[in-house]
């Protein structure tokens, strides 16, 4: 079952492949020279937060930071580098993306746009099968887009993504799933997913194989799940998400800010779609 796509200049065949809830990748949408200010920021900072002048690459940073249980600062740290945020509110990118979706204007939550640095020291990232929250839980067409800061294949074994067909896009209690009540603010993580897992594995496909300056774009309501970074190297990417803002529920129920309503926002939003599970811990998950 094809779920991926390459695409190069033809919008309108992507805008149709991703309304239909697939995946679209646009080959060497950014020149390496526009990453690499992001790039540079980032091993900056993985020198300040670790306290070490000596680092000079990004898989030093993902090595020390993991070393150093520093995980989280670094990626907090991340989205208030202007190089970062300048990045995902380019004119380039956010032009085309209004001019791809047909969106009038675009809203872009930077409080949960992250600069992800992901290793097989590092399993902090390693989620499994689940939603991105689009931040406007009516909306249908929000979109989780992924920027590959270095190149990702099956011989380095940098791991990548997975896409199943089997939400057809929708929030997965519409087809009788359950959200946890986990008050997790950025993901939709599905209750007793062991119930469902071998359907949506039968309906999916891998994503491993990308270039620096791929432009990777899906519905934040795709059902996906890391493939974990087992190589030398780390995977490095730039995440964020985008919205329209001009949806009418959007504007009445005033949603601009809702996500700072966590962790109730979700569960208050849609109380039929959550149910509280308790949580299992596991090793080869988180």
């Amino acid at each position: 079952m094809e779920i991926i796509k390459h695409f190069n200049t033809d919008i309108g065949e992507a805008k149709n492949w991703l309304e239909n809830g697939n995946v679209a990748v646009f080959k060497d949408f950014f020149k390496k020279k526009e990453i690499n200010a992001v790039k540079n920021d980032a091993i900056n900072l993985g020198k300040i937060i670790c306290e070490n002048n000596t680092i000079s690459t990004i898989k030093e940073v993902a090595k020390i930071v993991t070393k150093q249980d520093k995980s989280i600062q670094f990626y907090n740290a991340c989205r208030e580098l202007p190089s970062f945020t300048r990045f995902i509110s380019s004119e380039k990118i956010i032009n085309f993306l209004k001019k791809l979706m047909g969106y009038e204007l675009i809203n872009i939550p930077f409080d949960f746009s992250i600069l992800r640095l992901d290793s097989h020291q590092n399993p902090l990232t390693n989620f499994d099968w689940h939603q991105d929250f689009p931040y406007n839980v009516i909306s249908k067409n929000a979109l989780t887009i992924w920027v590959p800061c270095l190149e990702s294949c099956s011989e380095k074994k940098t791991g990548g993504l997975k896409f199943s067909r089997f939400s057809s896009g929708k929030i997965m209690t519409v087809d009788s799933f359950k959200i946890e009540k986990s008050g997790e603010p950025n993901r939709l993580r599905i209750a007793n997913l062991e119930k469902y897992i071998s359907k949506i594995d039968d309906q999916s496909e891998s994503l491993i194989e990308w270039s620096m300056g791929d432009l990777i774009i899906f519905n934040s309501l795709v059902l996906h799940k890391s493939i974990p970074c087992v190589g030398p190297d780390p995977r490095f990417t730039i995440n964020f998400r985008i919205g329209s803002m001009s949806e009418k529920e959007y504007v009445e129920k005033n949603m601009y800010r809702a996500r700072d309503k966590y962790p109730n926002y979700f569960e208050n939003a849609f109380p039929d779609y959550v149910v509280n599970v308790k949580l299992k811990k596991s090793n080869s998950k988180r």
